[in-house]
């Protein structure tokens, strides 16, 4: 199961929809990432803002068949807007419209969440004006891209180490205007060359 994006993939033109699922032990979803083979689904939750829920799938990207694996209770003041898992799953980073931070928890064995520790192995906090929409970081870890509120834009952070929160400035070394301001999670292309936003407001999507 999962969603079906044309015979030729990435072409939203052609999406068909597929299946919906409730979500076992999380009560409002808010932002989710997939393990690059779909077998792993980390979930943050609304009505409970410091917790990452961790569920395996059947088959690849199955929704409809999910097995709860762990919880995460971590310690730090939460209002996350989104979640990045590393594709080789050693970390999963947590964005927070409180304080304006990035999270990020190692993993001792990978996509395995119960190795995680409850306190953030690093964190970075940003100089931007107001509040993290979604997060995504380049496929080899040298760019994390984040989506202010307001004003409306998008932030580039250049890193040092790949994947390594204390390799940056707290400053972005670009930034761009943004086609919405209550955005939810944004997405690069693997190549680079595209950027997908989600509008909360105007519940619409732009590239």
């Amino acid at each position: 199961a999962g969603p079906v994006i044309g015979p030729n993939g990435y072409d939203l033109n052609n999406a068909s929809f597929l299946a919906d699922a409730s979500i076992p032990n999380v009560t409002r979803p808010f932002s989710a990432d997939f393990s690059p083979d779909g077998l792993n689904m980390y979930i943050t939750d609304l009505e409970d803002p410091q917790n990452i829920t961790h569920f395996t799938t059947a088959a690849p990207f199955d929704i409809q068949n999910l097995t709860f694996q762990s919880e995460l209770n971590y310690d730090s003041p939460s209002n996350p807007t989104s979640i990045h898992l590393q594709e080789n799953g050693d970390a999963v980073f947590v964005a927070e419209a409180i304080g304006d931070t990035v999270l990020k928890f190692d993993m001792s064995t990978p996509y395995d969440l119960s190795t995680a520790s409850t306190s953030p192995d690093q964190s970075l906090q940003l100089n931007i004006a107001y509040g993290e929409g979604g997060i995504d970081f380049s496929p080899d870890g040298s760019f994390l891209f984040i989506g202010e509120q307001s004003p409306e834009t998008i932030h580039r952070f250049d890193f040092g180490s790949p994947f390594d929160l204390n390799s940056t400035s707290s400053s972005p070394s670009q930034t761009v205007a943004s086609a919405f301001g209550r955005k939810g999670d944004i997405d690069i292309s693997s190549d680079g060359t595209v950027l997908t936003e989600i509008s909360v407001e105007t519940n619409s999507i732009a590239q």
